[in-house]
């Protein structure tokens, strides 16, 4: 073990450490929350109005089977040529056996 000078001068260093640390900490919490702030109050207005929308929608959220519309299937059912979508393709059966 040192002298005594050692010792004193180690938890002058912990404590001058320590107190740098707490001092940093305390000035970059607040300006981490305020940054992140925004970015929450935004996703909680997003979450708000997507609720919103959801429940007063005018058009069908599930087609005859039960299954749930989402945009990409509204899309398809929109696209799909009407020959492809009764089981024909290029103008020939697919469904008949040969």
């Amino acid at each position: 073990m040192g002298n005594w000078w050692d010792r004193v001068w180690f938890w002058v260093t912990v404590g001058l450490g320590g107190l740098a640390f707490l001092t940093i900490l305390a000035f970059l919490l607040p300006v981490l929350f305020f940054l992140a702030l925004p970015f929450v109050f935004l996703g909680v207005l997003w979450w708000l109005l997507e609720s919103w929308n959801r429940l007063t929608r005018k058009e069908r959220s599930y087609d005859e089977t039960g299954a749930r519309y989402t945009e990409a299937t509204i899309i398809s059912k929109e696209t799909v040529p009407p020959s492809l979508s009764q089981g024909k393709e290029n103008g020939q059966d697919t469904q008949s056996s040969t």
